[in-house]
């Protein structure tokens, strides 16, 4: 009878094992993932935190095609403004701000991380002075025009959430004063405006984020021999 017992909780017992396992590797794989970040040269994190940033521009630009997508299809244009009936617009309008506000706070700490890089001291003794040096004079300029690139695309979108709320009123009672709205065709051309800007935006951010990780980047960095 307890050799039943014994056989019947063998299941049981592998799958504990095989449970504790799967926990002890998450956080092994955790680690190493924290010990490779950290590893990383300051170059290689910016270059990474440049792409975020980039990447969650166009999650922002494509929460508000949703919400384009929602003025096409219900918006009411009177030639003058475009009015709305349905509540559902509010719930879009709250995703893309939502996305616009993490995008704006995320590309905020990347600047705070270059302004780092830019101002860290380094000791001269250091195996990775000539790169410092080197990067630097390479790509610093670099690094300051895909920042702004970014603040600008930033400021753009952000730009076209504010003005399809104030053209885009729920209800015509909800209108007040002689204010200038944007028609449905000028909504149209801003957001056309917006999705290019983005993607150049990405594509360039992509390139100069690439050579910051160039193999001479990596070369001089680690120190390795020509």
């Amino acid at each position: 009878m307890k050799t039943r017992i014994h056989i019947l909780l063998l299941p049981a017992a592998f799958a504990l094992l095989m449970a504790f396992n799967a926990i002890l590797g998450g956080c092994v794989g955790a680690y190493h993932t924290t010990l490779r970040e950290y590893a990383k040269p300051e170059h290689e994190r910016l270059a990474i935190r440049l792409e975020e940033v980039s990447q969650l521009q166009q999650k922002s630009r494509k929460e508000i095609s949703r919400v384009m997508q929602f003025v096409d299809r219900y918006g009411q244009d009177d030639g003058e403004t475009v009015t709305m009936s349905k509540a559902g617009l509010q719930i879009k309008f709250d995703r893309a701000e939502l996305h616009a506000w993490n995008t704006r706070r995320r590309l905020l700490a990347v600047q705070d991380s270059a302004a780092r890089y830019f101002n860290d001291d380094h000791d001269p003794d250091a195996i990775d002075a000539d790169y410092v040096a080197y990067i630097r004079e390479r790509h610093d300029n670099g690094l300051v025009a895909a920042l702004d690139r970014l603040m600008v695309t930033q400021d753009t979108i952000e730009e076209m959430l504010a003005l399809l709320h104030e053209s885009t009123p729920v209800h015509a009672s909800e209108l007040a004063g002689p204010k200038q709205y944007a028609t449905l065709d000028t909504l149209r051309q801003r957001y056309k405006l917006m999705t290019q800007k983005t993607i150049d935006t990405q594509l360039e951010t992509g390139r100069f984020a690439a050579s910051l990780r160039s193999a001479e980047s990596v070369r001089i960095a680690s120190g390795m021999p020509r």
